[in-house]
């Protein structure tokens, strides 16, 4: 264990590769195998001047918006149950769970999720797009001494639904915490903001451990290969690299990893603070992973292969062995490693925040040398500091040769460098100490940069740019804003997008970034000067899938609604097996006939008077496959009836004429008929003796029965009630007569003609 006064001094150390600069950014979650409490943040910034939003999602739900700007970071604490299993937490391994962190901004911004328990720290940066691809290897720090708090773990965050991801390839035998049987491979599936998290344990007890043991490597060589894009971190919490006094050693080494299809073969490896002697105790090293059969990997400015492997094999190289072969000093603390492969390979480095330390240990992976490297990494902030404490900083730069270099403006001073790489002539390097604050790095010609930093205990370091020098497309926006987008890299000096192999003809097609409208095969062609041209590999794009809206009207007496899915845009044909609710219905229950795809709604609550439902289907086309949601709303008709009323003028012989019609039953809008019949029986439910002249029915008050039907063919049945107006007490021989109160207002035409005393009505 760490001193006790060093406890809380040196809260945080190590480090990675600084954030790589883009609009979105995803953190898939990890194993935890021995601290309970983890304080996390997310570390945000920008070099943009206007402030702009970044919305913050957990399995898609958004749990935080914060606003950046150049010079106004945004600092946000999150919960570590979002991204870290706990030590001994089985529910959370090997299954698909909602750990992770996906980030959109309105611009480009870097992210990094900074973590830390007593002792130990460890920032993961976001290699921002492209960061995120189909097939993976993992590779992990050593574990050279095996106790009950060490492991290797890795998280999947998938960034799209119905996800498969397949497992395999990892040490025979490895022991994976929470599984009793492990098989060769296996297969997880995963939705949109879903993660998956291995933990695999040593499986020794004890002391130090050799290079042959299944320990050592443990997940360094599982292989994750996915049908659509996901994240991968991968790393120790905690592991034991070095061998030497091992109750110091104990650190977290993570960081993100990057797709096989983003990899390189030329690699220089800038030493950290260790020193390259057999007393470094193995602080700085260099691992190797293939990813192809035959890969011959050569060091310095040696023609002889140091080792060839196959794929999933790695290589360690360090000079605890044979001291100054592999490490070529330069200049004081700066120490060089030139790696070439005869194939793409993955390239990690450990290395030390402070010279001769055990326990300040940082992980990354090593960027790529490519001629398409960007001129310029935007500025990051408050490069020297971590929370409240300062740290020394060497800033470590690999640039083409001949490039014209500044650091904030100004050109870098010849005795920071260039240094020449022994083995390569084209690219070049430079170390400065000392650095602070806020800085931008700009060349005039590729160049990429990183840093190696610490202070007694603590250290930090690696690269924070180059992970998308390769235009490779990847997809952007969100479908439920409609605002999807296609992009490459924006730092190449001229660009032209093909759809389906022709010219794109779309807004953007001679800008780094489009906004597709079309299914289909899209690739760009890239050209920076100096570098040459270079075509994009083809991205299969899928439209987003249709959303629309059917409303639907059903009824109490026949509360079923029918409907067979077919597109509203497409013309492609449904795929029958495709068909499935998406969301149920909270009032009814649904099925689906296979045969046909017909879905059928019942309604189950006969009180509820709307329900809503989702279905999703996709069509046949083998390539590009259209989909579509249908949500369904559903209105409940209640045929509603009351008792009315119908009045007519009292005629000589005490009956009078009724117009039925006049009679107000019901409010209900989709009535489709009304029949009227002088009898009804309650009990069987049955009407008798039908009224034809049922506007002129002379009768005297009484009841009579409507029979009311809507147009679902619902029926009900209500009274009316006859009635004859009100008619004054009057002296009909004085007068020739008095008309009905047709109004029931009280008011009465009289005819005059007999006048002959004064009108009494009602005694008035």
């Amino acid at each position: 264990m760490k001193k006790l006064f060093t406890f809380l001094l040196f809260l945080f150390f190590i480090t990675k590769s600084f954030a790589q600069f883009d609009t979105e950014h995803w953190f898939a979650p990890f194993a935890n195998q021995n601290y309970n409490n983890t304080s996390c943040y997310l570390y945000l910034s920008t070099n943009t001047s206007t402030p702009f939003k970044v919305d913050i999602f957990n399995n898609n739900n958004l749990i935080s918006t914060v606003e950046i700007s150049k010079n106004n970071p945004s600092v946000v604490p999150i919960n570590s149950n979002l991204m870290i299993s706990l030590p001994n937490e089985d529910t959370q391994l090997n299954k698909p769970i909602d750990k992770g962190i996906h980030l959109v901004g309105e611009k480009k911004f870097f992210a990094h999720f900074r973590f830390s328990v007593p002792n130990h720290a460890e920032i993961i940066t976001s290699k921002g797009k492209a960061g995120v691809g189909k097939n993976f290897y993992v590779v992990t720090p050593p574990n050279r001494i095996v106790n009950s708090y060490t492991n290797s773990t890795f998280g999947i965050l998938a960034t799209e639904d119905q996800t498969t991801v397949k497992i395999s390839g990892y040490t025979p035998n490895l022991t994976f915490f929470g599984v009793p049987t492990t098989p060769a491979s296996f297969n997880v599936i995963l939705n949109k903001g879903e993660s998956y998290i291995s933990s695999a344990l040593t499986s020794e007890n004890g002391s130090i451990i050799n290079s042959s043991s299944p320990s050592f490597g443990l997940l360094t060589g599982t292989l994750v290969e996915a049908d659509k894009p996901i994240s991968l971190t991968n790393g120790t919490f905690n592991g034991m690299y070095s061998p030497s006094t091992p109750e110091n050693t104990s650190d977290i080494l993570m960081d993100q990893s990057i797709p096989i299809d983003r990899l390189g073969n030329e690699f220089i490896v800038m030493s950290g603070y260790g020193s390259i002697s057999p007393n470094n105790n193995f602080m700085e090293e260099v691992i190797i992973l293939a990813t192809e059969d035959q890969t011959e990997v050569f060091l310095n400015d040696s023609n002889t292969p140091y080792v060839t492997l196959n794929k999933g094999e790695f290589e360690i190289i360090n000079d605890v062995i044979s001291e100054g072969v592999y490490f070529k000093q330069k200049n004081g603390d700066a120490f060089t490693m030139y790696v070439k492969t005869s194939k793409n390979a993955y390239v990690y480095q450990l290395l030390a925040g402070v010279a001769n330390s055990y326990a300040t240990g940082g992980y990354n992976i090593v960027p790529p040398l490519n001629c398409l490297l960007p001129n310029k990494i935007e500025e990051f902030a408050l490069i020297d500091e971590i929370g409240n404490s300062r740290f020394n900083v060497k800033m470590n730069i690999i640039a083409e040769k001949g490039a014209n270099v500044s650091m904030n403006g100004a050109l870098i001073s010849n005795i920071f460098g260039p240094y020449e790489v022994d083995g390569n002539n084209k690219w070049e390097t430079y170390s400065i100490p000392n650095v602070t604050g806020n800085v931008t790095i700009s060349a005039d010609k590729a160049v990429t940069a990183g840093i190696a930093a610490g202070s007694q205990n603590v250290g930090f370091g690696g690269y924070f740019a180059g992970f998308n020098s390769n235009p490779i497309i990847s997809k952007g926006g969100n479908c439920d804003k409609n605002n999807i987008t296609l992009e490459v890299d924006d730092t190449y000096d001229s660009y032209q997008w093909f759809y389906n192999g022709n010219p794109y003809m779309g807004t953007g097609a001679d800008t780094y970034i489009i906004s597709p409208t079309e299914s289909g095969e899209y690739f760009v062609k890239i050209v920076k000067i100096g570098c040459g041209t270079l075509d994009s590999p083809i991205f299969n794009y899928q439209t987003c899938p249709y959303k629309t809206v059917n409303n639907a009207d059903i009824a109490n007496c026949n509360p079923i609604y029918k409907v067979t899915p077919k597109f509203s845009t497409s013309s492609q044909t449904v795929d029958l097996t495709s068909i499935k609710i998406t969301k149920n219905p909270m009032n009814g229950v649904i099925s689906i006939n296979k045969a046909t795809g017909e879905i059928s709604y019942t309604l189950t609550n006969l009180s509820a008077v709307t329900d809503t439902f989702t279905y999703s289907f996709s069509g046949t086309d083998p390539n590009f496959s259209d989909t579509e949601f249908v949500t369904v709303n559903i209105n409940v008709n209640y045929l509603k009836v009351f008792t009315g009323e119908s009045f007519a003028c009292i005629k000589p012989d005490n009956t009078g004429d009724f117009n039925l019609t006049e009679a107000s039953i019901s409010k209900d809008s989709n009535i489709s008929q009304i029949q009227y019949y002088e009898n009804y029986n309650t009990s069987t439910k049955t009407f008798s003796n039908l009224i034809s002249n049922f506007t002129n029915y002379n009768s005297v008050p009484k009841t009579i029965y409507a029979k009311v039907t809507n147009s679902f063919g619902c029926i009900e049945a209500t009274n009316i009630d006859l009635k004859f107006y009100p008619i004054p007490n009057i002296n009909t021989i004085t007068y020739n007569s008095i008309l009905c109160d047709t109004n029931l207002d009280g008011l009465y035409e009289v005819d005059f003609q007999k006048e002959v005393a004064p009108l009494v009505i009602n005694g008035y």
